[in-house]
């Protein structure tokens, strides 16, 4: 029964942490178009987030 906790809270700390870090790349990125949007720079979007998805989606974006 201990095994089973140590290996919940372990998993649930991973999915904590990947959606923590989701959220700040989110932020990240809503403030790059915004920028981008207003003309105040033509830097293209920095993603640092590695998920195969969120790239494409950037990617995407940045062609717009």
């Amino acid at each position: 029964m201990l095994y089973v906790m140590i290996i919940s809270i372990a998993v649930l700390m991973y999915v904590l942490t990947r959606l923590y870090f989701f959220k700040k790349e989110i932020k990240s990125t809503t403030r790059q178009l915004h920028e981008l949007n207003k003309n105040v720079t033509e830097k293209k979007i920095d993603i640092r987030y590695f998920d195969r998805d969120f790239e494409k989606l950037a990617k995407e974006m940045a062609f717009m």
